[in-house]
């Protein structure tokens, strides 16, 4: 099985153990984040986290001018290292009691915008520890389970700590788990040589910002894939967290437990379907891209009518595959059909394209709640993406069979 050979090499399965640290981390500092913003504006706090996907947009957009000429393992350290720091301003602006709206938004500013650095550099990385095409499917694979992992443990692990640490602590967890992510970068060294030096033609100027746009014309399935992204992320954005958590704060006594258990069922779903989709990379991959994002916006349709927590937990289970099933088939195809220093390029405009989509869900959060009902919304966003993929299933399918026929 590719994942477990790729568990079996000493760098990758090193690296992967300081994300999965990192990544339980940052489930502290989301949920924080998100409380803490709604105790200070309510569902305003949608302005907040809409202003944090445009600061990873921006980045993402203009960091390829000096990002694609800095050794990937570099960037991932100091990055870990700032963000750390960061996010120890927090608690010790609480302390001082200087913890206000207008010193939280410049730390969560810049600590989404050095995502922008960081994952694009990872991803340019996991190609130069895969040994073969297989491989490096396993690999995807094991890092797209990062973050679902943390959406199993970190729920848990958020509601212990809430009964003896206060909210405001969880910062410095996700700091030394970011502490710790670096220490995993640093000792990869010796695994993973300095990576070579860009090609002295690489893009300057206006062309490093558009290099990534003008390759994506001649691939229609990424196209595809990152446009209907916008709406899938932006769904996420409005539907799913901020949409959840309000109803939840709404018809659950124990809101943030209520919470995290929603989020951890939708983590086990992760989990469970990401190992069963790594054993194999698809052979017709628009097929599960296009699959994904109506499997989604099935489960967001269903979501807000659950009965009760149980019901609630098993549809988030389900709705979860839809993860796997896209991000594994799109990670394939941006690392097999560009080189090394064009995978992080490539990631940047993803990025571009689905913080733009987070950045409209929330900046539209407080005007929808407030002219609709929550359930409304939800299934609004439901419906969007259950057509966004049922019109790819048609279209790409039609394409895919063009294409056959004219090789044939």
């Amino acid at each position: 099985m590719s994942l477990a050979a790729a568990l079996r090499a000493p760098p990758i399965r090193l690296l992967w153990l300081g994300q999965v640290l990192s990544a339980v981390g940052d489930q502290f500092y989301l949920v924080a984040v998100l409380w803490l913003a709604l105790d200070l504006v309510g569902h305003d706090a949608g302005f907040i986290s809409a202003v944090n996907a445009a600061a990873v947009f921006g980045v993402a957009l203009t960091a390829g001018a000096w990002a694609d000429r800095w050794d990937a393992r570099r960037t991932m350290f100091w990055v870990d290292i700032a963000r750390g720091v960061l996010v120890l301003l927090l608690p010790i602006f609480a302390w001082t009691g200087t913890l206000t709206l207008w010193t939280l938004l410049p730390v969560t500013l810049a600590v989404a915008g050095l995502t922008g650095l960081f994952d694009p550099a990872l991803q340019a990385t996991l190609p130069r520890l895969a040994l073969d095409r297989r491989m490096l499917y396993g690999t995807n694979a094991l890092f797209d389970s990062t973050t679902r992992f943390a959406r199993i443990f970190g729920p848990g692990l958020i509601g212990a700590a809430n009964a003896v640490v206060p909210l405001l602590q969880f910062f410095t967890i996700d700091a030394l788990t970011f502490f710790g992510s670096a220490a995993a970068v640093a000792v990869m060294r010796k695994y993973v040589p300095s990576e070579p030096a860009a090609p002295q033609e690489a893009a300057r100027g206006w062309a490093a910002l558009t290099g990534g746009f003008r390759e994506l014309r001649a691939h229609p399935l990424l196209i595809y894939s990152f446009t209907t992204g916008v709406i899938v992320n932006m769904a996420w954005a409005l539907g799913f967290t901020m949409g959840m958590a309000l109803l939840l704060r709404t018809t659950m006594p124990e809101a943030l437990s209520a919470f995290g258990w929603f989020i951890s069922a939708y983590g086990v779903g992760n989990v469970i379907s990401n190992f069963i989709i790594a054993a194999r990379p698809p052979k017709r991959p628009h097929e599960p891209i296009a699959f994904s994002r109506l499997l989604f916006g099935a489960g967001l349709m269903a979501m807000p009518f659950a009965p009760n927590l149980p019901v609630l937990m098993a549809i988030a289970a389900l709705t979860a595959t839809n993860g796997p099933l896209g991000d594994l088939a799109l990670t394939h195809q941006l690392q097999t059909r560009f080189g090394p220093h064009k995978v992080a390029r490539m990631v940047r405009v993803r990025f571009c394209f689905g913080y733009s989509g987070v950045f409209f869900g929330y900046l539209l959060a407080p005007a929808l709640y407030d002219l609709l009902p929550v359930r409304t919304v939800i299934v609004g966003c439901g419906v969007a993406c259950a057509v966004a993929g049922a019109t790819g299933l048609i279209v790409l399918k039609r394409r895919h069979s063009g294409a056959l026929r004219r090789a044939g």
